[in-house]
Formats: C-alpha cells, structure tokens, sequence
C-alpha cells in the first residue's frame, strides 16, 4: 500500500520549518520547561538531531548541510533585518512628513512597499528590499535622511545584511530542487516529525498567546509561509508504493 504523508507544504519547507521551530524551541526552553517537564535541553538536542537525521535521508548530508546553513543566516538576520527597517520607515515617516511626496519617495527608493507592512514580508520579499535599499542607497540619500537625526549606523547594519541574506535566500531555493524521492520509510518518518513539531507549537504557540512576536515563532503555517509556501503546496512524487521502497 502507498504511504501518504499529511504534513503540509513541500518536503524541504515542512523541515525548513521544523528546523527553524526547534531552533525557537531551544531559544526558549528556559521558559517554556515551565509549560512541559519533559521539554528540556537533552529532548531539544534530540529534536534537532532527529530533524537533521530525517533531513539527510531526504537531501543528503552535503544538501542537508547547506540548506540548514543558510536557514541558519536567514534566522538570525530576518528578525533584526525587520526591526530595523520598521524602525527607519517610522523616523522617516515623521521626519518628512510635511512633504509627503519627498516621503513617499524616499520609501519608495529603500524598496519599501506601499501596500504591505515590513513585518507581514516574507523572507524572499524581505531579502528583495533589502537589496533595493543598499542598491538605492546613494551618498546623496544618506546625508539627507541623517542630517534629520536618523543614525548612519542604522543605514549601513541594514545594508549590510543584504548581500548574506540574499546569497543564503538564494542557496535555500536552489537546494528546494534537490530533494530524492521520497520512499515509502521516509514519508512515515516525516509524518511523525510533522505530527511532532505540530505538537509542540500548539503547547508553545498557546503558552505565547499575548505575545504575538513568539506566537508566530511557533506557528507552523507562519513559518512555512515565510519562505513563500503555502500549507497546500504539493510534492513529486508524493507517495509511494510498499514495492518500491523495499
């Protein structure tokens, strides 16, 4: 009979996801060890092992390797990356205010959007304006942005995050492509992660419900959508017969 997996999104997105939901699991398994008394650093450990184990079946060591790599980067910039240039927008706003058409056009030239706030951006719309920002980011538009009071620091932190983010933007996507099929063993595998990882975010997702920031941390879909997803994307092939995995 064929084995059917029930996860969501492609195979590389449902553990991207879990990767990055056991990469928050740890960064907040001081607190959230109050929730569950089996959650602990040791069962964290085994977590990422297993997401890592799960994920070389499937990619390769070497694949698996690269693709957690730049997961890695893109965790640790977006959310600083985001900070940041919401920070920017909101002195720009109320620097040139009084002249809506210099505002607009400055936000326009650091690739702001006009109908999408930068926190609801996903990762490859994010890394698109970060990019547009350090190319537009002329020493003209510099001196007349921080002459109003606004940090060069601030400009150059969020400059420089584009050329990492968007090579590791770009390595992710290439290594999407790379994924063996999946056999009949492999798709019970990643079911149990999947049904795992679901499990911990609803705990983690209702222990954070007046935080909204670590609540989507441990949405699954959130984390999923970040990298362009959806929750119906499909995989080829999707399943496969008893035959052809033995």
């Amino acid at each position: 009979m064929s084995e059917k997996r029930f996860f969501s999104g492609s195979t590389v997105g449902m553990l991207i996801a879990c990767k990055v939901i056991s990469d928050h699991l740890e960064r907040n398994i001081s607190d959230l060890s109050k929730v569950r008394t089996n959650w602990t650093p040791a069962y964290v450990a085994d977590l990422l092992l297993r997401v890592g184990n799960v994920a070389a079946a499937c990619l390769g060591v070497k694949t698996r390797d690269l693709l957690f790599d730049a997961t890695n980067t893109l965790t640790s910039l977006i959310g600083p990356a985001r900070e940041m240039l919401a920070s920017l927008k909101t002195q720009i706003n109320v620097d040139f205010g009084d002249d809506e058409v210099k505002c607009v056009s400055i936000l326009s030239k650091l690739g702001y959007s006009t109908s999408k706030k930068v926190v609801k951006l996903n990762q490859s719309q994010l890394v698109t304006q970060l990019v547009t920002f350090k190319r537009n980011l002329t020493a003209e538009l510099q001196t007349e942005i921080t002459s109003k009071g606004i940090p060069a620091d601030l400009l150059k932190k969020i400059a420089d995050m584009a050329d990492p983010l968007d090579k590791a933007n770009v390595t992710q996507e290439q290594l999407k492509a790379t994924v063996k099929e999946v056999t009949g063993n492999l798709v019970k595998d990643l079911n149990a992660l999947y049904k795992e990882i679901i499990g911990v975010c609803k705990i983690a997702a209702n222990h954070y419900k007046k935080d909204s920031i670590k609540k989507e941390m441990f949405t699954y879909s959130k984390v999923l959508s970040n990298q362009g997803e959806s929750r119906v994307a499909k995989e080829k092939p999707e399943t496969t017969t008893a035959s052809k995995a033995s």
